[in-house]
């Protein structure tokens, strides 16, 4: 196992001392990030710890709907606390904006390959499965208590970076600890039933209309995919419906990359990348100031979306031609 900074053991002993945490994911949280962060909330409020969790918007779609989501916050609310508790946040720019951490140290906890080591202490292994994984590590080492919600909160963690165990990110590790969620409580139906089956009918009629925009370029090698404002309007989605949908394009066979650009200002656009194991993607989003993993990565631009979509396409059709190492397809 590869551990790029492993700084466990004084993170363990950080969290051993302190009484006051403040706990962040990204922004646009993902069930890994979100999971993550109300497992190791409750885990310390079980240690006699005080706690705030912040997301930096409010949650909407199923991940509303997760057990605890309701204690997170979209600012900071307490005074002074003793450390600053990132998850699942590759880049500090995608933190909380009003979280002020001055005189605080930051502690970043992460699996991402594109991680920018920015924490005072720092525990990022792009070979965990999940920053649920990391977690639960960190738990174990700290010796906090562990209840079947927390065990449920881990398990969706893992079960969704992981695409429900399908991806290569299934570990022998990973399944050794989804296996003792289970025996703690989880329900591997439940959590997959909360944050993938249960979307309105807003939701495929938005897949009806992106569905329409489908595009195959690179001799059927790379697949396209638009979702635009006007689309959300007419079915009455939300942004939070979007998620997943690459999973289409992905899935044609013969398609190695698979991009969706998703609107989400009137000039700003969210692009999605996925392969399915010839290209590293998270190369193409680096060059667009993005990043993520392998076989899942991400970014967001501003411009006109004609160009935007030329400037991206272009940059995967290169990908595809300079036959890099194979990746095993993973989930962001």
């Amino acid at each position: 196992m590869t551990v790029y900074l492993n700084d466990l053991n004084k993170i363990a002993e950080c969290v051993k001392r302190g009484k006051l945490f403040v706990l962040v994911t990204h922004s646009d949280p993902d069930a890994d990030g979100l999971c993550s962060m109300l497992a190791l909330g409750r885990a310390l409020e079980a240690g006699r710890k005080d706690v705030e969790m912040i997301a930096g918007e409010a949650l909407c779609g199923p991940l509303a709907d997760v057990n605890g989501a309701e204690k997170v916050m979209t600012r900071p609310g307490i005074g002074p606390h003793d450390a600053v508790v990132a998850l699942d946040c590759s880049d500090f720019s995608r933190m909380c904006p009003q979280l002020k951490i001055a005189g605080s140290p930051l502690i970043n906890i992460d699996h991402h390959r594109s991680n920018g080591f920015y924490g005072d202490l720092n525990y990022v292994d792009p070979e965990a499965s999940s920053t649920a994984e990391l977690v639960w590590r960190l738990i174990r080492t700290v010796s906090l208590p562990l209840d079947k919600e927390i065990a449920g909160c881990l398990f969706a963690g893992v079960q969704s970076d992981t695409g429900s165990f399908i991806f290569h990110n299934t570990t022998s590790e990973c399944l050794s600890f989804a296996a003792e969620m289970v025996k703690l409580g989880a329900r591997p139906w439940e959590s997959w039933r909360l944050l993938h089956a249960s979307y309105g009918i807003e939701r495929l009629d938005l897949l009806r209309y992106a569905l329409e925009t489908l595009e195959l370029h690179g001799s059927g090698k790379i697949a396209f995919l638009n979702v635009t404002r006007e689309m959300l309007e007419r079915s009455g989605a939300a942004q939070h419906d979007c998620e997943q949908l690459i999973e289409f394009p992905r899935n044609i066979s013969g398609v190695e990359i698979a991009v969706m650009m998703r609107q989400a200002g009137p000039r700003s656009f969210r692009f999605s990348l996925r392969s399915n194991g010839k290209v590293n993607v998270a190369a193409v989003a680096g060059g667009f100031g993005g990043g993520g993993h392998k076989g899942a990565a991400g970014f967001e631009m501003e411009g006109e979306p004609g160009i935007l979509k030329s400037m991206v396409m272009h940059a995967a059709v290169e990908s595809l031609e300079t036959h890099p190492d194979p990746v095993e397809p993973e989930l962001k």
